[in-house]
């Protein structure tokens, strides 16, 4: 994918959405479902990215996560969208590097600008007072159309996280502390 994608060789990336997502789904289900555990209920917008920076954040999710991006277009595919946007912020493997995963519980917003994300919002620099995980439930959404490729680790009966069209992550039931499936790949 790297030489179809370098070379902008349109017969290399041919099909490649095809050929990359088994890879795609062995790498994140190989991922074990206990590192997705603090991610699975907060916000849609915070699950998506939390997601997206534990499997990037795996040598071979990242490698995955590359492959994927060259091959799916973001405006078309939102998993590819939050996956190129967590690459954005990951170096890559070039050394050692250590990170962590957490959510501010209270926050204190400066008055400085930080940042102008890509869909406008502005963000101000701030301090955090208290850090830890948030429990946010929401009430049972309608039915949903997605593409099949994302539903097909779903089993009847569990519960399923997703945004639009787009499922995120299900767990097995209601109480429990990982997820079953990550983007439509089933973790263990």
């Amino acid at each position: 994918m790297e030489d179809a994608r370098t070379t902008r060789s349109r017969k290399a990336m041919e099909g490649c959405e095809d050929k990359v997502w088994p890879a795609w789904t062995k790498t994140v289900g190989a991922i074990p479902a206990k590192r997705f555990s603090l991610v699975y209920k907060d916000i849609d917008t915070q699950v998506l990215e939390a997601a997206a920076a534990t499997i990037v954040g795996d040598p071979d999710g990242y490698l995955a996560g590359v492959a994927l991006c060259a091959c799916a277009s973001p405006a078309r595919d939102m998993l590819a969208k939050h996956i190129e946007h967590a690459l954005l912020f990951w170096p890559g493997y070039r050394g050692p590097r250590n990170a962590t995963q957490t959510q501010c519980k209270d926050d204190r917003s400066g008055k400085r600008l930080s940042r102008i994300e890509s869909n406008g919002r502005l963000v101000y620099e701030g301090t955090c007072m208290k850090y830890g995980q948030v429990m946010v439930e929401y009430p049972a959404p309608g039915p949903i159309d997605t593409p099949s490729r994302y539903a097909s680790a779903l089993k009847v009966g569990m519960v399923l996280r997703f945004t639009e069209k787009w499922p995120l992550l299900a767990t097995s039931s209601m109480t429990a502390t990982a997820p079953s499936v990550v983007f439509g790949a089933p973790v263990k």
